[in-house]
């Protein structure tokens, strides 16, 4: 299991290849990149500064060759030089309140837009690692720092470690809550409206093999003027549903747990599959919730949304009628390498002119723009064994793997998938089977 500082330096690394990796020298960033990892990745920060020339001033600071570019190296200095600064605010702090220990009082130099993160915040925030420490005045960048992996949606499931398992004897990860938010750290997060807030939504993910489970640990709502607070089994977006209603186990209406309706005689609540989300509006400032996130294995998974856009995956089915989607957000080369079917004994068949619906077993290869798998475009379906692994591209900005079971047979389907370079988006050559998406975009 990493520890707290290994996450931090993957966070680091995966966050400067994300942006670096748009346009010109993919291992540099540009201005336009720098420019754009700033606003989604110190938004406070930016959102604190008055000077409209900040990001040219630190783009000069920070190249230290001239190149017009920031390498990983250059990147770093910035990074350090924004935690040196909030480490002295830090120490400050805990010497005002009396909690110095006698190592040193010396603050280093620093450049202005250095200066100006340390006391140009404004709101309130704690830290785990200061349970007791009230930063007003200093925006909250470690905070920022541990809960980047999940603050881009969709993010930013870019693969790696996970800060998601809490340690034994480590303090419960804590941090509020924005309106529209997304979530993959197991925690307590609280939300507290500074104003009405009437179409706020919170999406959670965790691994695949796991489940989620949310927890009411306070709520302040006034349901009579028509605040409300739903948990949702599944995610929604744009009116799409993952997983769709052939492949959940319940009707749409039973997968919504609405608090006003229940109170708290359902307190917690469990997903069927590693994404769940709630839906919340808050009339009154000051009023809010508290829940707690944890997550418990789940060992059939199905119906699984990926935190990555690269990876191996097994779906196995033992014996039960139901329907599995994999859900990959990302146009992606997929590559199948094992089908097993039980019905299919061991017999090598040819595939069937009229495809496999009226097989009880098979796999579907799905693309689209959506989230629904019930709304996308079908691109293949196996119901037979492979004579060798089946490979496609899939140029859809969302691609989904499928297993359907008839409940009488083991089923199992192994594959790796990757996401796409630019490139291969214009050109399908290398399937092993006919690929629609490419050629129609």
């Amino acid at each position: 299991m990493p520890t707290q500082l290994e996450i931090a330096m993957d966070v680091m690394i995966r966050t400067f290849h994300r942006y670096s990796c748009r346009e010109g020298d993919r291992f540099k960033l540009s201005k336009g990149e720098l420019k754009m990892l700033l606003q989604r990745e110190l938004t406070e920060f930016l959102s604190c500064q008055k000077d409209p020339e900040l990001v040219d001033k630190m783009m000069q600071d920070l190249d230290a060759n001239k190149d017009n570019e920031v390498d990983f190296n250059e990147f770093v200095v910035m990074g350090a030089a924004l935690t040196v600064a909030c480490n002295d605010y830090f120490v400050e702090q805990l010497k005002k309140k009396g909690k110095g220990r006698g190592c040193g009082s010396g603050s280093r130099k620093t450049k202005k837009w250095e200066e100006a993160l340390a006391f140009a915040g404004g709101y309130p925030a704690s830290d785990p690692l200061f349970p007791s420490l009230n930063c007003s005045g200093l925006t909250n960048f470690p905070g920022q720092l541990r809960e980047a992996v999940d603050h881009d949606p969709f993010p930013h499931l870019a693969g790696g470690a996970s800060p998601k398992r809490e340690l034994e004897g480590e303090p419960l990860y804590r941090r509020a809550l924005r309106c529209v938010d997304m979530l993959s750290l197991q925690g307590q997060f609280t939300f507290t409206a500074d104003r009405p807030q009437l179409h706020c939504a919170t999406f959670f993910i965790a691994e695949p093999e796991e489940f989620i489970t949310i927890h009411y640990d306070l709520v302040s709502i006034d349901c009579l003027r028509g605040d409300i607070l739903q948990v949702f089994d599944g995610w929604i977006l744009k009116g799409e549903k993952f997983p769709s209603s052939q492949d959940h186990p319940l009707p749409t209406t039973e997968r919504y747990v609405d608090f006003c309706d229940s109170g708290l005689s359902r307190r917690s609540i469990r997903s069927s599959q590693n994404v769940a989300m709630i839906f919340f509006r808050v009339h009154e400032p000051g009023n809010g919730f508290t829940i707690t996130v944890k997550t418990e294995p789940n060992l059939f998974p199905c119906n699984i949304i990926s935190q990555t856009p690269n990876g191996r995956f097994t779906l196995v089915m033992p014996h039960q009628h139901r329907n599995c989607s994999f859900s990959i957000i990302y146009p992606v080369a997929i590559k199948i390498s094992d089908l097993t079917l039980g019905h299919l004994n061991g017999l090598q068949l040819k595939k069937s002119s009229a495809g496999c619906g009226g097989i009880g077993d098979f796999v579907e290869l799905l693309g689209g723009t959506g989230l629904d798998p019930s709304k996308m475009l079908l691109l293949a379906d196996l119901c037979y064994p492979l004579r060798g692994p089946a490979q496609m591209k899939v140029g859809c900005d969302h691609t989904v793997l499928r297993m359907v079971s008839s409940g009488k047979h083991i089923n199992r389907v192994t594959f790796e998938y990757r996401q796409l370079e630019p490139y291969e988006l214009e050109n399908p050559n290398g399937n092993s089977i006919q690929e629609f998406c490419l050629s129609t975009l």
